[in-house]
């Protein structure tokens, strides 16, 4: 009984944010939006199941400017906050000046919708299967799976040596999908965050020296079509 208790503690303690990790700011200090993220929930000793991930990463990328994208990860009992920033545009420069100095033109493209979909966690729970070497005795009824399944088992283990006796847990979240339509301003900044974050994949390892960025945005999307001259970084 002792062991099933020990056992069924940690399960419970794991249910909660006990440190927060905030990675890739560089122009943003780390105060801040440790502040931020305190004042949104995020903080030591939060109930993970009260924390909409996704959403506040969005609510991020509103509320900073420069912050192009940015995603929650959970690792353990810790929060990991990454981040990207978007990059500053460059001075205007001649093409013609470069020319034999490895210059390149690339043109990207990104269509952001008008029509946007808000996913709210609506309920979630856990079930838990006692495993006692090749039994496993459910410790509970289920009556509808969830949208999304998370599972992992816990092991005892005594001295390294990991034995058949432990704890299943499953993780079912149940969400709600509410359609909604972004304004021009937040559909054109979305298409913007969403072009900074191709850059970052498309155009690595270059300089950026020009850009041409052309806008299009009618009643259902956004198109942002632009036009980069860039020069091979020197190692």
């Amino acid at each position: 009984m002792g062991i099933i208790a020990f056992v069924f503690i940690i399960c419970f303690l794991e249910g909660f944010v006990w440190n927060v990790e905030i990675v890739g700011n560089e122009r943003i200090s780390r105060s801040v939006l440790t502040s931020y993220l305190e004042n949104s929930g995020l903080k030591s000793g939060t109930m993970w199941s009260v924390i909409d991930r996704k959403e506040l990463a969005w609510d991020m990328m509103g509320d900073f400017e420069d912050i192009a994208w940015a995603h929650i990860n959970k690792n353990g009992t810790t929060a990991r906050v990454e981040i990207n920033e978007i990059t500053e545009q460059p001075e205007p420069f001649d093409e013609n000046t470069l020319k034999g100095n490895k210059v390149q033109r690339k043109e990207l493209e990104v269509v952001a919708y008008r029509q946007q979909s808000k996913i709210s966690l609506r309920s979630q729970k856990t079930y838990r299967r006692l495993i006692f070497f090749s039994a496993e005795i459910p410790l509970y009824i289920k009556i509808k799976a969830g949208d999304i399944e998370e599972e992992q088992a816990k092991m005892l283990t005594i001295k390294g040596t990991e034995l058949p006796v432990g704890v299943a847990e499953k993780t079912e979240k149940y969400f709600t999908q509410t359609p909604y339509d972004l304004s021009d301003e937040e559909l054109l900044s979305l298409a913007e965050k969403k072009l900074s974050y191709l850059v970052k994949q498309e155009l690595d390892g270059f300089e950026i020296i020009n850009r041409s960025p052309k806008c299009e945005t009618d009643s259902d999307k956004c198109t942002i079509k632009c036009a980069y001259v860039v020069r091979e970084k020197e190692e």
